[in-house]
């Protein structure tokens, strides 16, 4: 079993987590698995960079994110939204700081056992609309070639 969405998505999280002072989550029951260290260094640098280089996106979640109520539909709309105009990893990018910064908000709404409800519902958002476009282009190799070249987000 290698890399899979929600080792990703965790690894996302505890970083975005420590980031605002809080502990990382270990509620969250993970598939014992190899998981590509390549993959997730790729998945914690971009996300730092979509946090410090698109401001007015980073903006546009972080008002989703504290205005929203924690539900699988809320979740999946805003997951729709940020994927307006087609795909690209830069939108999956997004996707994993959204899942990320709602998790933060979790904490600071002292609900952290939600957490999991954000990356059930994320993950399921992303095998839905997301897993078959990954795959035509290159699954987590085509993600860390992305972000290899340099091509921030697009």
């Amino acid at each position: 079993m290698g890399t899979s969405f929600q080792d990703v998505l965790l690894e996302c999280i505890n970083d975005r987590l420590v980031e605002n002072g809080y502990t990382p989550w270990t509620g969250y029951p993970i598939k014992k698995g190899i998981k590509d260290p390549n993959v997730i260094e790729t998945a914690l640098r971009v996300c730092k960079e979509f946090s410090n280089h698109d401001s007015q996106r980073l903006q546009n979640i972080l008002t989703i994110c504290h205005d929203l109520n924690i539900t699988k539909n809320n979740v999946h709309v805003a997951c729709s939204s940020i994927c307006e105009g087609g795909m690209h990893w830069g939108k999956f990018v997004a996707i994993l700081v959204f899942a990320s910064i709602m998790s933060v908000e979790c904490c600071y709404r002292n609900d952290a056992s939600q957490i999991n409800y954000v990356i059930d519902w994320t993950s399921e958002f992303v095998c839905t609309h997301f897993l078959e476009w990954m795959n035509k282009n290159g699954d987590w190799a085509g993600f860390v070639e992305q972000f290899a070249r340099r091509d921030m987000l697009s």
